[in-house]
């Protein structure tokens, strides 16, 4: 499990106000040591992974299987589609080098108002750099993966299941 800190703000990734359901969007906001704010990663083979919020075993998506730039990443259900896969890959660009991550079929995910902005709740959303010049393309928003533990014995049983098996929660 992870907690991802957006390298260019401090910031870290959240599930907007702790919401469970299908549809809540992924925002930057100060770390708190809750369940929205913490990620499995897991290795899908391909050179992709999923992401899930460790508070509702929701996967991190291209909203709608958008490809077009300024899509929101919100949460959804597990569906075998491109929108859940992510390719992770390290980025050494000038001042903030780190991990990128990239939807399989579109664009790097990175906040809404760009690449600095630090209010917390910013949402992030697919957005493709353009050339700054003839030479250059802006900069990629980069992440760190802070691993914050173990899965718990329960936990592990749920996140092995096949990603097309609904995971039903266990009561702690």
């Amino acid at each position: 499990m992870y907690k991802i800190r957006i390298n260019h703000t401090g910031k870290y990734l959240a599930i907007e106000g702790a919401n469970k359901d299908n549809g809540a969007r992924l925002v930057q906001w100060d770390y708190v040591d809750q369940a929205n704010h913490q990620f499995y990663v897991r290795n899908i083979g391909g050179g992709y992974y999923d992401i899930s919020a460790a508070h509702s075993h929701r996967y991190l998506n291209a909203a709608g299987q958008s490809k077009a730039d300024n899509t929101a990443v919100i949460q959804w259900d597990y569906a075998n589609q491109d929108n859940v896969k992510w390719r992770i890959y390290y980025s050494n660009q000038v001042g903030k080098a780190g991990w990128v991550i990239e939807n399989k079929n579109a664009s790097p995910i990175q906040l809404q108002s760009g690449l600095l902005t630090s209010q917390n709740g910013e949402p992030l959303v697919l957005w493709m750099p353009k050339r700054q010049d003839a030479n250059d393309y802006e900069p990629f928003q980069t992440f760190s993966f802070e691993k914050i533990g173990e899965l718990p014995m329960s936990e592990t049983k749920l996140y092995e299941q096949s990603p097309g098996m609904k995971i039903k929660k266990t009561n702690r």
